[in-house]
């Protein structure tokens, strides 16, 4: 009897270990019919569905927390059981597919005589991921390693696997998906204001006391995700019939979600298409709507600059420091560069604003140091950093690279990306289920997909540059309904 309660344990592990392999193999049988673009748009769709879900379950109320000054600014630090419970069924799905289908690749290793053009993308990426975890969990003041490390790599391999995806066609998907968060978060500021506006909220937009949370975790989610719908809307324009409202739904959460780093990134690129459309007018652009968008744009910051004349900024930033100290930003970074500075190799460690991290200083409502570059150092030192800036050197270097082959969108996201490291850390390791890696794997995916077309091209002898402007002027010309990408 000893020996077969011994051996019962032993045999579980193999029945689970064999169980994986056929599992894998199983899901990826059943989703061989889809097309490289159904699949990626299929994990692009289970990302924003998944970090949707998990803000829906979360207990927050932003119209007390808003009085009291604690509301929690990301469901990671807590959350109801049904939270939890889409958190993890999400994670579970989403990297199951990623694994099924990178399981098969490795398993059936197609051979290229010329190699993946896009390769350097996915080494930087895995090496800033997979180094900043080694680093986390050898080196840090406070050594630790989760699973959670690998779901990230897991999902972006399912991404650079998809090598038949077509650009337009996610760009497409990506739109949707920005268009059903704007459009759920008005509904649900209507249905659940408590949850969804924060208010009161000292606003800079006269008459307007909320802020726009939204179907995100906080409204410096909100607003990216708006502007996001509106670069994509001007890569791929919808039908007219349903353009302008779509536009005015997306500019309503942008305004109202009153994200100053979004505003400010807004600004930019708006200035940047408005100089692609411009200088490229004898490629294609169009001068008159170049000066119409250049109109707009500086009529409606005239407009927010007479609008700020009546308000009493004095008596506003003296009734809120949170102004002249970045909203309570400073004392993150002064506390995380501190933490560093006890590990300046490899940083504090992935525990770094994590529940335990808060309560020892008393800051409930930080999840983390609303700065990519002071996070990382904060937990990863500068080990991670230097990971960290490898990987943007390789994302910028790419993206500049479209944009000389007229080809802008990818710099565009890089850019909206960059900004929000800024303000916030949209790219840590572990953040599955959020929307910043939306944007994230959307740039990647993109970025792997139009340097494997432009491979393409060179091997059939074509210009690089005009058939790219080729395939945008159809794009436009049949109003976003693209046939291929």
């Amino acid at each position: 009897m000893d020996i077969v309660i011994s051996i019962v344990p032993i045999l579980g592990a193999g029945v689970l270990a064999l169980m994986i392999p056929l599992g894998l193999i199983f899901v990826d049988r059943i989703s061989k019919s889809f097309s490289d673009s159904q699949r990626a748009g299929a994990i692009l769709t289970f990302i924003a569905f998944g970090a949707a879900l998990v803000v829906l379950g979360s207990p927050r109320e932003l119209g007390e927390a808003a009085r009291i000054g604690t509301h929690v600014e990301s469901v990671e630090s807590g959350g109801s059981q049904l939270s939890i419970l889409a958190g993890r069924v999400f994670n579970l799905l989403l990297v199951g597919l990623c694994a099924s289908w990178l399981f098969a690749a490795l398993w059936r290793r197609p051979s290229s005589p010329s190699g993946d053009p896009a390769l350097p993308l996915l080494v930087s990426v895995l090496t800033y991921l997979f180094g900043t975890a080694v680093g986390q969990a050898f080196g840090s003041s406070e050594p630790s390693w989760t699973y959670k490390s690998l779901y990230i790599p897991i999902v972006l391999g399912g991404l650079y696997i998809q090598s038949d995806a077509k650009p337009l066609a996610l760009a497409r998907v990506a739109k949707l998906l920005a268009m059903l968060v704007c459009v759920a978060s008005l509904l649900f500021a209507v249905i659940r204001p408590d949850l969804a506006l924060e208010r009161p909220y000292e606003s800079l937009i006269p008459g307007l006391n909320f802020r726009l949370y939204g179907v995100t975790g906080h409204a410096n989610a909100m607003g990216p995700m708006a502007l996001l719908y509106l670069l994509l809307e001007w890569h791929v324009p919808s039908k007219r019939l349903l353009r302008w409202p779509a536009i005015i739904v997306a500019l309503s959460c942008f305004l109202f979600a009153q994200s100053k780093t979004a505003w400010a990134t807004g600004v930019i690129l708006g200035l940047l298409i408005i100089f692609h459309s411009t200088v490229g007018r004898q490629n294609g652009g169009n001068a008159k709507k170049s000066l119409l968008l250049l109109t707009i744009l500086f009529g409606g910051l005239a407009a927010v600059a007479i609008a700020l004349m009546f308000v009493d900024l004095g008596g506003f930033l003296e009734r809120h420091s949170e102004f002249t100290t970045l909203t309570g930003r400073t004392d993150l970074w002064r506390i995380t560069m501190d933490e560093w500075r006890r590990n300046p190799v490899f940083g504090y460690g992935a525990g770094l604003w994590d529940e335990d991290f808060r309560i020892r200083y008393n800051i409930l409502y930080a999840g983390q140091a609303h700065n990519q570059f002071v996070q990382t150092l904060g937990e990863s030192g500068l080990v991670g950093f230097a990971l960290l800036l490898q990987y943007l050197v390789v994302l910028a270097f790419f993206c500049l690279q479209q944009a000389r082959l007229a080809n802008p969108l990818p710099l565009l996201l890089f850019i909206l990306i960059l900004a929000r490291c800024v303000s916030e850390a949209p790219m840590r390791a572990i953040a599955l289920l959020d929307w910043a890696l939306l944007m994230h794997a959307l740039l990647f995916l993109l970025l792997a997909q139009h340097v494997r077309g432009q491979q393409q091209l060179l091997r059939a002898g074509l210009p690089l540059a005009s058939s790219m402007r080729q395939a945008r002027t159809v794009a436009e010309s049949e109003g976003g309904v693209v046939k291929s990408g």
